[in-house]
């Protein structure tokens, strides 16, 4: 099996950050919370309920939980034509784009943990940031699970043979 060079794999790596859905969401959260102060009004209305906001970022962090197993399931299919997957020449970039939604799925659980610190942003930023965050993981996690059936589906079939 040829290895890539380092160079292609941070092509890989950064191309995958870069042009991807979760970094444009991710574009789009910043700019609702510092360029567009009309949205930040809005969101500062909302009640000051801490109990709903932990509940958004409980729901990231599960969804980030299950975002690992997904990847680890990726990675690592338990069946019989495995070895398929590890032969494969594409192999190390599906290992980078596992990585990049890694990333993201840290990301999104931190922005949606970001009403802990009120002291440090404004209420309405903090909750632009937290349903942001809870948006970004639901993409990240939708695209890695999406990615894992289509593997499964072209490598093995339907997908449920494992």
């Amino acid at each position: 099996m040829l290895r890539n060079s380092s160079v292609e794999m941070l092509l890989w790596m950064l191309r995958g950050m870069f042009i991807s859905l979760e970094c444009l969401i991710l574009v789009i959260i910043f700019a609702l919370a510092f360029a567009c102060p009309s949205c930040v009004e809005i969101a500062a209305r909302m009640p000051d309920n801490w109990e709903i906001l932990a509940t958004i970022t409980a729901a990231a962090a599960i969804l980030f939980g299950w975002q690992l197993k997904v990847v680890h399931e990726m990675r690592n299919p338990q069946c019989r034509n495995a070895q398929i997957l590890h032969d494969w020449p594409g192999y190390v970039k599906l290992c980078m784009y596992c990585k990049v939604a890694i990333f993201y799925g840290v990301i999104a659980v931190a922005l949606s943990a970001s009403w802990m610190f009120s002291c440090v942003v404004t209420h309405g930023v903090s909750v632009i940031f937290t349903c942001g965050g809870l948006l970004l993981m639901c993409v990240s996690f939708l695209c890695c699970h999406n990615a894992k059936d289509d593997m499964e589906h072209i490598l093995f079939g339907t997908g449920s043979e494992n």
